[in-house]
């Protein structure tokens, strides 16, 4: 409560019993399977990344049009941007350890140097977006930090990414969510389309009340996670 994280507080004070709470990596995930502990999940859930061919990025070589975005499309990412999203967040702390409270009060608090800090991390937004970055020079930036909560049964791995590139992702979005709308349509719901889920519930009800079916399969054959170069 004195951090300023009350629905933090009363989750702790409402929640009963082990679903959903973090779990130890060196413990057994069932009773069933003594040998096999969270941490071998957790790793099994999370295979190295599939190889990356260049057809699949668009590069400056990419035929008409082309696809190298331009610095002025992205010149309203500045400090004032930054920080007005940070004062919209709320989350855990990446692997730095600093969470979106402690990001806050240095954007915020200190004057002039909370305002350079500002426009720093504006600086790497667009630079970012407008610049070919070695990814060897942002592996910090874009790490996360890997909890497993419990499910009971099984393993739900949470990765929690650090919050400056929470910020920039959010500053970034907030100036080409209009195009990503427009690109995506309706074939990506969750692109910032409003009411999309209500027009997933009326299309999946329409489809079902439909001569043509009887039922719907649902399958999740394999775990996803790195089938493609992220």
């Amino acid at each position: 409560m004195f951090q300023g994280k009350v629905k933090a507080a009363l989750r702790l004070l409402s929640e009963s019993g082990s679903v959903g709470k973090p779990l130890s990596l060196d413990v057994p995930v069932c009773e069933s399977e003594p040998t096999v502990t969270v941490r071998d999940k957790l790793i099994e859930k999370h295979p190295d990344p599939a190889p990356l061919y260049p057809s699949h990025s668009l590069l400056p070589s990419t035929p008409p049009p082309n696809h190298e975005p331009h610095f002025i499309q992205f010149h309203h990412i500045d400090g004032v941007l930054v920080r007005s999203m940070l004062l919209r967040m709320d989350g855990a702390a990446g692997p730095s350890g600093m969470d979106v409270s402690q990001w806050r009060k240095a954007c915020t608090s200190f004057s002039k140097d909370s305002d350079d800090l500002c426009d720093s991390i504006a600086m790497v937004a667009r630079k970012l977006c407008c610049e070919y970055v070695d990814p060897r020079s942002v592996s910090a930036l874009v790490s996360s930090r890997l909890i497993a909560l419990d499910k009971k049964p099984g393993v739900r791995p949470i990765g929690i990414g650090e919050v400056i590139r929470r910020v920039i992702g959010k500053s970034i979005l907030n100036v080409i969510k209009s195009d990503i709308m427009e690109v995506t349509g309706c074939s990506q719901l969750c692109a910032g389309i409003s009411s999309a889920c209500e027009a997933v519930a009326h299309a999946v009800r329409e489809v079902y009340d439909s001569d043509g079916a009887e039922g719907f399969l649902l399958v999740d054959a394999t775990n996803a996670f790195n089938s493609l170069n992220r």
